[in-house]
Parts: structure tokens; sequence; C-alpha cells
């Protein structure tokens, strides 16, 4: 059976300090692909942190593909961009190095940095691109239409880092379809339904 681990922060983890989704993109993805799926999310890890504990959390579970989706936590604390960039750049060659497909993910927006969000989405879309990775983007379907850089309302928890419920329903839906080539259609699931066409879901919901 394919597995994917999926390496992140509090984010992939579905909760920081406190649970922002009861059921986070990466069990979400199980169930729709029916693949066996790894949450390694730790809440308040930095890039550094991940790439100490990678060897552990990922290459050790010989998975075949690995969706990593990290750096905000860094942004808050003022690391440099290079910094995270090189970090990012560290993980993915080693996964690369060890026969496991690497998904790289652009951060979903985060309300007082987002400068430094577009930043490094830019980056992480470029290496993308550059090395022939695929690239979740996870800022334009979560952005608010109104203020740009925003977590939108509706699927901000209310601390405008974190993605709500339904926040990870639209993650788990762009990495489903970019990475897993699942059919762009309707899905009924646990938490509602998912619009693998991130068009329509902005459409159906007046964004």
């Amino acid at each position: 059976m394919t597995k994917i681990v999926f390496i992140g922060d509090s984010i992939t983890n579905g909760g920081g300090d406190v649970t922002t989704a009861a059921y986070p993109f990466p069990q979400i993805a199980r169930d729709v692909t029916g693949y066996n799926t790894v949450n390694a999310g730790v809440p308040g890890d930095t890039t550094s942190d991940m790439v100490t504990r990678f060897d552990t959390d990922v290459i050790a579970e010989s998975p075949d593909y690995v969706v990593i989706l990290g750096g905000i936590n860094d942004i808050l604390t003022s690391v440099s961009l290079p910094t995270i960039e090189d970090n990012l750049s560290t993980m993915i060659t080693a996964a690369n190095t060890a026969s496991i497909d690497p998904v790289l993910c652009m951060l979903t927006p985060c309300n007082s940095k987002t400068s430094e969000v577009s930043q490094l989405n830019s980056w992480i879309a470029n290496y993308g691109l550059a090395n022939h990775f695929p690239v979740v983007d996870l800022f334009t379907p979560l952005v608010d239409p109104t203020t740009p850089g925003n977590l939108a309302t509706i699927y901000n928890f209310g601390d405008d880092i974190h993605p709500n419920q339904a926040g990870h329903e639209i993650i788990a839906a762009g990495i489903n379809e970019v990475a897993f080539n699942i059919p762009q259609r309707l899905q009924i699931a646990r938490y509602g339904i998912f619009y693998y066409n991130m068009t329509l879901w902005n459409r159906v919901n007046k964004l």
C-alpha cells in the first residue's frame, strides 16, 4: 500500500495550544486516497526542528511520499528566509536521496507576516518548478480576497495563523489533487463536501 508521511508543525498536527481541527488534513487524505498516512506534525516546530527529526520521522518510515509543510514558526520567530530555504532544501534532498518522492507545500496565509510568507512561497514554487517536484499552493484557496495576505475568516480558527476544520478540508483537497491525481469531483467526506477543483470551491463559496 502507498505510504505518505506528512511532516510539519501544528498546522499539520491539527492543533497547537488548542485543537484547531478535530480531523486534520493528513487524516482526511488517508480517508479519501485509501493510502497509509503518518502524521508527523509537531506543534511549535521550525524547519530546523524538522530537519533534526527527518531521519527518524520520515526516512525510517520508508514512505513512498513525504509531504513537507513548514516555515511559519521560523517566520514568526524571525529566522531568516535563506535559513528556512536551506532547511527545506535539506529535507527535500534527503527524501530524494532515499527514493522518497517529496511533495512541497506553500505556506497557508498568516495575517501578521504576509510579506515573508509571500517571499517564501515564491521560493518554494520556483524550487519545485526547477527541480520537477509537485508544489501544492495552499495559500491561494485560503487567502482572504478582501484583505490580501490574510487567512480568510471562513477558514480561520481565530488566531489568524491556524486553519479551522474547513481549512483542513481545503488543504487535503489541494494535496490530493496536485500530488495524487484525485479526480476533480465532489466527494462527500466525514466533515462535509470536498471540492477538488479549487476554482469550483471558491466559486461555490463566493470567494
